[in-house]
Order: C-alpha cells, then structure tokens, then sequence
C-alpha cells in the first residue's frame, strides 16, 4: 500500500517491468517524451480518485479511464490516450501501437467485472462481509455512496 493514498485516492509509482522503458506490448516507446522528462527510467505513476476515475503516467504518454454508471448492471466508460503536445501522430506515434496494451488489459478487467456481475445477479448470490485486504475501498466507496443518498 502507498504511502500517498486517502480514503478516496491513491497515488504511487511503479517501476516498468525489466528491459522496458515504458507500458507496452514490448516494452519499447510508444511516443516521444513527454513535458520535460529527460530520461526513459521514470517507470509509471498511478493515480486512482475513488469511485471513477483512474490513470497511469509513463514517460511517453498517460491512459486514463473514467466510469460512469449507468444502472445497478451497466456503466460507461470513457478512455483517454495523451502523449506530448508536440507529438504528431504517425511520426512520434501511432494508434497501432498506442492502444493495444490498454486493449489487452481492458478485455481483462471487463472479463472480471462481467462475471463479477453474474455472480452478484445470481439468485444465489448473498452479500458478506468486505475483506478489509482486498476490498476496503469497495466499502469506502459503499459508505461514500450511502452518506451521499442520505
């Protein structure tokens, strides 16, 4: 856990996997440097502001999500892709190498929160306690959520 977190946001960075400069499929710049960053060897910044929003800051270029509900078993969500101001595309970088990372994980996620749904939605289903390793900002959120229809 992060020492730079709070009940509705968490911030960290994370060193890049071995051999990689950045978050893609091999490791390689997907875009030019971003601002005044110098150096390849910056790794990523996280930064999550619970409930909906989330992103990850690599040297060459941040991908961010934001989730809106749309009801109890559906919600929007929006992605975003930003490189250097001065980045031109097909040039600096390209969507075909942009995006299939942020793809694969996305297929992943949403995997993950369909069955999660199913489970939720089964007849079987019957609500227990939050695990207070793995699921303590669900409950945070949850507290939020129910003070705010209060």
């Amino acid at each position: 856990m992060s020492t730079m977190s709070g009940v509705s946001w968490r911030c960290h960075r994370t060193p890049v996997m071995e051999g990689f400069v950045t978050q893609s499929m091999d490791g390689k710049p997907l875009s030019c440097l971003m601002g005044d960053i110098k150096e390849w060897d910056s790794g990523t910044l996280r930064t999550t502001v619970f409930p909906n929003f989330w992103q990850h800051t690599n040297c060459d270029y941040a991908a961010a999500a934001r989730l809106t509900p749309i009801g109890p078993d559906e919600t929007h969500v929006r992605g975003y892709w930003l490189v250097d101001e001065k980045a031109a595309e097909g040039k600096d970088y390209t969507l075909e190498r942009l995006l299939p990372i942020w793809d694969l994980t996305n297929k992943q996620d949403w995997k993950i929160c369909e069955d999660q749904q199913a489970g939720v939605s089964s007849l079987a289903y019957a609500p227990g306690p939050y695990s207070l390793v793995r699921e303590r900002n669900v409950a945070h959120f949850l507290d939020w959520y129910l003070g705010e229809l209060r």
